[in-house]
């Protein structure tokens, strides 16, 4: 995503040296240096590895005063995927250098919650800043064609998009019906494997691959799936919903519910519920909803200006405590 940086924007990438633990190392001394050197108004960390370096290097080596926004954006159950040691230490990790950080943004209630109760973050320290969208000027109406049933993300195991192929399976016995799932990731083989076993050919099914915009994808469809075993707060579930495409979704941990605060029992289906989930499906098919009404679900909450201005917010309110200091 590099080239859609705007061109002002400075980008320093970080000596990669050494194995795991020095990397770490070496990546947090160096982010020591920079604040140092250059004395940034604040500094904003995303993703958990990213947190860790810059909390080791705000512990071990210091930021010269500048102020750390960490955020986490995903549920705590993306730490428990890996092996039993590799999970304690991460959890143990974000426990010991997670209340070290000025302030902890994440993007849903669910995970603002895992973080004090788990994480043993103090509230006074967290803040929700959730992820932002645009609305996109778009009619939807009734497909002249076979309609389509769209999931988006990585080919991985957390996607459980095995789940969404055997739930469109269930669909066609029902009526016809085509699923794409845009991404690219190391279950393709499985995916395909399965499709073919449960009889959707080419017509039925495709993988199309990473696709850098999938504004097409979104405007072509007639219903948007998103499987998940868990999420932090899906962003292909508010852009679906920017394109006033019916989501059905999983009630997974993590924010997906906070997105249906409305009719969550419209949208939402156990994870690994095949049946419900083929149910949903045929059920936005067969009664698509009215106009803007999937837009309506986002309701200002999700505007990019207003998530902006709460970044800048709590950048303005840690300085200003700096300041009292």
């Amino acid at each position: 995503m590099r080239a859609r940086l705007d061109p002002r924007v400075t980008v320093i990438e970080l000596a990669d040296r050494g194995g795991l633990l020095f990397r770490r190392l070496s990546y947090s001394r160096q982010i020591s240096k920079y604040c140092k050197r250059f004395k940034p108004s604040f500094l904003l960390s995303t993703l958990t590895y990213c947190n860790q370096v810059t909390l080791i290097a705000k512990c071990l080596w210091g930021l010269g005063g500048v102020s750390l926004i960490v955020r986490e954006a995903n549920s705590l159950a993306n730490q428990r995927k890996a092996s039993f040691l590799r999970t304690r230490m991460n959890l143990i990790s974000m426990r010991l250098l997670y209340p070290q950080a000025d302030w902890i943004s994440a993007n849903s209630d669910y995970t603002l919650d895992e973080l004090e109760t788990e994480i043993g973050v103090p509230k006074r320290k967290r803040a929700l800043v959730r992820n932002p969208v645009e609305l996109h000027d778009v009619e939807r109406v009734a497909s002249s064609d076979v309609p389509v049933v769209l999931g988006c993300g990585r080919l991985i195991p957390q996607k459980d998009f095995e789940t969404l192929i055997r739930a469109v399976a269930l669909v066609r016995q029902a009526r016809p019906c085509r699923l794409l799932i845009v991404g690219e990731g190391p279950e393709r083989g499985n995916l395909e494997a399965l499709a073919q076993t449960l009889g959707l050919d080419e017509d039925a099914f495709r993988l199309p691959g990473f696709v850098d915009n999938p504004e097409q994808y979104y405007r072509n469809a007639d219903v948007f799936v998103l499987p998940s075993k868990w999420e932090g707060l899906p962003n292909v579930v508010l852009e679906a919903l920017s394109y006033d495409l019916p989501v059905v979704a999983t009630d997974c941990s993590g924010g997906t519910r906070e997105i249906f605060t409305e009719s969550p029992e419209d949208h939402l289906v156990s994870v690994g519920d095949v049946v419900a989930m083929a149910a949903k499906i045929v059920d936005f098919l067969e009664t698509p909803p009215e106009s803007n009404q999937m837009q309506g679900i986002l309701s200002g909450r999700y505007d990019v200006s207003s998530i902006a201005s709460s970044y800048c917010e709590l950048a303005e309110k840690e300085t200003q405590e700096h300041l009292d200091v």
